[in-house]
């Protein structure tokens, strides 16, 4: 009897696969216009619509620093809000300033 496997990466399909990391604008000043949370089966995620000059898109990130302030964030985004930040990197963790 043979039997039967299947990949992971066939199985999964992340619903922010589509959306690059959040670390990608490292060193960059943006506005924060809107903050999602989900839960994912790798844990809490964290989508933010982001707008840079001429550029806008949206962005993920797992990291729990990042989270913790895009929850005191929202509160303004909520109200329609954009909040200014820039992305730094703080020996092994992000942070906004």
């Amino acid at each position: 009897m043979t039997e039967k496997k299947v990949k992971f990466s066939e199985i999964f399909k992340p619903n922010y696969e589509r959306t690059p990391n959040l670390t990608d604008l490292l060193n960059m000043k943006f506005l924060i216009k809107k903050v999602e949370f989900q839960e994912t089966t790798l844990g809490e995620l964290a989508v933010v619509e982001v707008e840079a000059g001429d550029m806008s898109g949206k962005y993920h990130t797992f990291s729990q620093v990042l989270i913790k302030q895009l929850k005191q964030i929202k509160e303004y985004t909520d109200k329609g809000v954009k909040v200014e930040v820039t992305l730094r990197k703080r020996k092994r963790y992000f942070t906004f300033e």
